[in-house]
Order: C-alpha cells, then structure tokens, then sequence
C-alpha cells in the first residue's frame, strides 16, 4: 500500500514537472525578447548602457540599407591654377544623413552646392564639413583654393566612376574603382608660376562656442573663437552680438552691433567675455557661410526654467548645459522664467529627534531640532505648562532658555543650525504612557521619537506611526494556541499524556524566555509518548540501548529547560520579540516622513515588571507540581520492558 502511494505521488510530481519545464522555458525566452534588463540589477542602481543600448534599438532601430545608405556614383575632378573643383553623384537609399564631404588640409572650399543650390553645411566637432543630404538622387558640387602641390582627397564613400574634367597645370594619378581617395599632382612649371599663389591668404575656417551663463548673480557670455584651418596668416572676422551684449574682455572692438575678433598669425584661439542684460527671451543666430561653425551652450541655474524653440537639442553631452549645433541661418529662441515667489515660512525645519526617558513621576526629554532660517529671527516651540526646560543649545551654543507661558522662545540665526532642548515634564507611568504634546512652529519632515523602556516595565504593546516597533510575541503566542490543540490531539502515548491546556501552560511562558527552551520540551515529550508504545523485546539490544541513552538525554534537557525557565522568569525579564524601525525590546524608535505643527504622537501600553514575575511564580509553583505527575509517567513509559538490555538479552 506505501509502495502504491510513493508511486502515485511520484507519477503526479512528474507530470507537474512536465508542465513546469515548457513554461519555464517560454517565460524566459519571452522576458529576453521584451528585453529585459541585466538579472543582477538592483532596485536603485543606474540603468545600464547596455539596457539603454537595446531600448534604442527597439524604439529607432537604424536603416536597413547600413552601412551602404550613400553611394557614390559618380565623382568628376577639376583643376586650373589654383582652383580645384569636386562634383559628386551622391545616391541615398533611405532617411536624412548628414554626409561628411572631402577633406583636404590644402583645400579650403569657399562655394558648396546641393542640386545648384547653397547646401545645408555644418561643421562637427572634429572641425570637419558635414552636408544634410536627404533620400533620392543628389549632385553636391564644391570649388575651393589650392595652396599646395599635392591635392589629396578622402572620400566620404568609394565613388564607383572617376573623371578628370580640365586639369591646367595638374596631373592625375591612376586609381582603382571603387576610389575612396583622389591625388593630383601640380606640374613643375605651373608649381614655379604659382609659388606667389600658394603664399596667398588661405581662407579661415574656424568655431565658435558661445555659452550663455544664466544666473542670480547675473547672466554672461563666454565666447570661444578656434581656428580651424592652417594658420601662419592673420584673420580677423565679424560675429554678431546679442541684443544688449556687452564684451568685458580689453581690446575687443565693437562695431555697429558686430565684434572685431582679431586672430595673430601664431594664435589658433581667442576667447572673450560679455555681459547680457536679463531678458524674458532672446535669440540667437547662426552665420549665413559655413566657414563659421557655432556651438551654443545655456548654462542655467536651477532657479530658472529655460524653453527652447528651433533648432533640436543635442542630448548625450558631458554636463548640465544644453547644447545645439546650428546650421548656417539657422536660429534659436531662448525663452527664461524666474519661478515667482510664494507666500510662505523663511525657516524650515529639516529633521527632529525626540528622545524620552520616562520615569516614575516625571518624563525626562531631549528634542533636537536641524533648522534652516533665511534671515535672524525669534520662533517658539510650545510645551506643556508644566514642563521645566533643563537646558537649551543653539548652533553647539548654550542659550538662555526664554521660558513664557508654556512656550520656549529660539533666537535663529541665518543659514543651518541645531537646536538642542533638554527637559522634564511631569508624566507618571502607568498603563498607557505616550510622548508629551509639542508644538513646533512649522510643519517638519523626517520626525523621530525614541523610547527608553523602563526595566520596571512589561511592554505589552506599542502605538504611534507605523514606521516604528511592533510586538511580535503575540504572532507566536497565536501560534501556540494551534499548536497546543494540536498537539493535545496527537500524543502517541496512552498513560503520558497532556491536555490542551496543560500544552499551552507549559508552552507560553517558555516562548516569552527562550523560544528554544519550547522547542526541547515538545521534542523531549512526544518521544517519551513514543517511547510507551515501543514493544522493546522486538528490538535489538544495541538499538533498544541507544533509545534509552537518547531519551534519558532528552529527559535531562527537559529537566534543564524548566529549571533554566523557572530561573529566568523569576529573575530575568521576558523577550517580547520587538523589532521594527530599527527597536529593540528596551528601546523604541518610531519615524514619521511628514508631520504637521504637533509633533507626532507615540507610546507603549505596559504593566509593572512584577505582575510578570508574579505569573512567573505562580508558573513556577505549577509546573513543580506537574513535573511531579509527569515525572511518574514519564518513568513507568521509560522502564516498560526494561531500562537497559546486555548482549544476551539481560
């Protein structure tokens, strides 16, 4: 019959596991395919940037057609002295790119075209030329000056037919399709002829960075002027100023709303500073050419809301500021808004803590207060009227108390202080006792009250936030009275046996000393039970004498175990389990997050330690008495067919 019922449980844990396994298996390939994040993540840890990664992959998966979206048809190469001409047939698959045009450090491009028309051109951060080209069939035309003999240009994509227009005084080298490079080479004679021209001025490429620093304090600008082409010449260059910009920095000329930024021709950069006039809004505006690349920056202070309207934001920038990279004529408006002030308090109190020691007849306190006050002033904290201020500290300074009618009057000072009051209030123990009533002058966050327990005090329970001590004792006394019903109901012995309520009595006290102590005296009973029930002329003698030596040894702890609890109920005090919010069972702690002008109310309800010992003896005097009864039964249970057996049988 057991090998039938192992069998059917076997069957039904195996077809539970068969069910278990494919749905396990789907649960985990459909939580990878919502990508979920890292399993070792925490709650509270930043998300990672492989999280980050494949939710952008999801939300803007990139084109298909990548890395192959532009194509380069067709490139067709001119020169005559000391111009040089580039046409491409640009062909793009799909979406808006912005396409990085030939590079050559002896080529400055003065005119760039897209379909005959001013192409949409930029700089990026590395000081190179990018061009919006759109999806379709494009021709992106360049002319430029050449100031060198070689004119060597990288590509930005291998162009599948090369042609060689007017080469005056050039010679092209051979190339193989598909190019991603071109070279020219100046003839000697032509190269003789034009030594004057590659000494000509070679046009300026250069960025400017523009931050605008808006603050209490003020608002400024902080300009950047880079040269981004070969230098050895002197450049200066007109910039547009702000509406109401004024430069601060000596030797800037200004000129008809236009500042002179004059570059050496050994200097790569200028910086200057201005002032700006605080405005509700303002613009800014990008240069018409593309030699001039802009980057603007609006630096904040949190007190501001800044809205932007134009130009997209660049996100992923190191810092706070926010950062746009404007085409040419491209423009942005700033729009500022100063929060406007609401009425209310110029102090605030940030944290309180209330420590009570309560006493016989009076309850003594320590309230510290973390407050921060904008400007000197008097505020007041209200007590009982019949509360004695013992001491009273300010910014780690003792102060005079201004004790009047029930209130304690506090000089403030400007900027962040602790107030430290030390007190006593008359309070006499009793069956409910509960923190004084305490009046702050302002609602306050983060309230704690801590509790001291008296040792001449059995807590019974706690009140007040509920962040705050919980007495678990009577979870496991609930606990108990199953347990004792239980076990009342299955005792395998027939002459030793407890009733219900004799479970519960010898059980309860034990809980609230040692919890461990109960466990022993269950184990230590059911075996004597057992033991009654045991036909000992079947056993071994080997096995029958190791029962005995394990039940005397139980019998032994059981006898220790009430001893120990006699010993600590009369002389020691009970265990009543109290955690929570960081409690103990002789110290409380509550936490309130938000709390109005009355301090948070909290306390206990308890007896006298005595009427605990009193129970104590009275349990004592009991279980004497019981251990007696049980003692007889236990013994005639221990000794059915003998208390030790030899070899033979003896």
């Amino acid at each position: 019959m057991r090998t039938q019922t192992w069998m059917r449980h076997a069957l039904l844990g195996l077809l539970g596991l068969s069910f278990m396994l494919p749905l396990h298996a789907a649960t985990r390939d459909q939580g990878d395919g919502a990508m979920n994040p890292d399993e070792d993540a925490q709650i509270g840890d930043p998300i990672s940037d492989r999280w980050l990664k494949r939710l952008e992959q999801q939300h803007w998966p990139a084109p298909k057609c990548l890395p192959n979206c532009v194509n380069i048809a067709n490139a067709q190469v001119s020169a005559s002295g000391n111009t040089g001409k580039l046409a491409l047939e640009v062909h793009v698959q799909a979406g808006v790119f912005m396409l990085p045009l030939p590079f050559a450090p002896s080529w400055a491009p003065r005119t760039i075209t897209l379909d005959g028309k001013p192409a949409a051109v930029r700089m990026d951060a590395e000081g190179k030329l990018q061009a919006k080209v759109s999806s379709g069939v494009h021709k992106l035309e360049m002319e430029g000056q050449l100031v060198d003999s070689q004119w060597s240009l990288s590509l930005p994509a291998p162009a599948y037919a090369v042609r060689y227009g007017t080469l005056d005084g050039w010679e092209s080298q051979k190339v193989n399709l598909p190019a991603s490079s071109l070279n020219l080479t100046r003839r000697v004679q032509a190269q003789q002829e034009s030594s004057v021209g590659r000494q000509a001025d070679f046009p300026l490429f250069a960025r400017l960075t523009r931050t605008v620093n808006i603050a209490e304090s003020g608002w400024t600008v902080h300009n950047t002027l880079q040269r981004l082409s070969p230098g050895g010449f002197a450049k200066s260059i007109e910039i547009t100023l702000l509406p109401d910009e004024r430069p601060l920095t000596a030797g800037m000329e200004v000129q008809a709303g236009k500042v002179i930024a004059r570059l050496g021709a050994n200097e790569d950069q200028l910086e200057w500073d201005s002032t700006l006039k605080p405005v509700n809004a303002f613009t800014l505006r990008a240069a018409s050419g593309f030699t001039l690349a802009e980057v603007w920056k609006i630096d904040a202070s949190s007190r501001f809301e800044t809205f932007f309207k134009g130009i997209p934001q660049v996100f992923g920038e190191p810092g706070d500021q926010a950062v746009f990279l404007p085409f040419p004529n491209e423009a942005l408006e700033v729009r500022v808004n100063l929060p406007k002030p609401v009425a209310g308090l110029d102090w605030a109190i940030e944290s309180s803590r209330l420590t009570l020691r309560p006493g016989d007849e009076r309850m003594a306190g320590v309230l510290t207060l973390a407050i921060r006050s904008l400007s000197a002033q008097i505020q007041n904290v209200e007590f009982p009227k019949d509360t004695r201020i013992r001491t009273l500290k300010i910014g780690g300074r003792a102060e005079p108390a201004d004790w009047r009618d029930g209130k304690l009057y506090l000089q403030l000072k400007p900027g962040r202080q602790e107030v430290v009051i030390e007190f006593e209030t008359p309070a006499k123990l009793g069956f409910v006792s509960q923190s004084p009533s305490i009046k702050l002058g302002a609602s306050s966050v983060n309230a704690r009250v801590m509790m001291a327990i008296p040792y001449s005090r059995w807590p019974l329970f706690s009140f007040g936030p509920a962040v705050g001590p919980a007495v678990l004792i009577w979870g496991l006394l609930a606990f108990l009275v199953v347990a004792a019903w239980m076990l009342s109901r299955y005792q395998p012995g027939n002459a030793f046996r407890l009733r219900y309520w004799e479970w519960l009595a010898l059980l309860a006290p034990l809980c609230a000393l040692q919890a461990w102590q109960a466990l022993v005296v269950v184990i230590a009973v059911l075996a004597m039970q057992g033991r009654e029930r045991i036909e000992a002329q079947s056993m071994r003698y080997w096995a029958f004498n190791l029962m005995q030596l394990v039940l005397g040894l139980l019998a032994l702890f059981f006898l220790v175990s009430m001893i120990a609890g006699v010993k600590t109920g009369l002389l020691g005090v009970p265990d009543m389990m109290v955690s929570g919010g960081g409690s103990s069972n002789w110290q409380w702690m509550w936490y309130q997050d938000r709390q109005g002008m009355d301090y948070v109310s909290a306390g206990m309800v308890s007896l006298p330690m005595w009427s605990w010992k009193g129970l104590m003896l009275i349990w004592s005097f009991w279980i004497a008495s019981r251990v007696i009864v049980w003692g007889k039964q236990a013994w005639a249970a221990f000794s059915k067919g003998g208390m030790w057996r030899g070899e033979a049988g003896v």
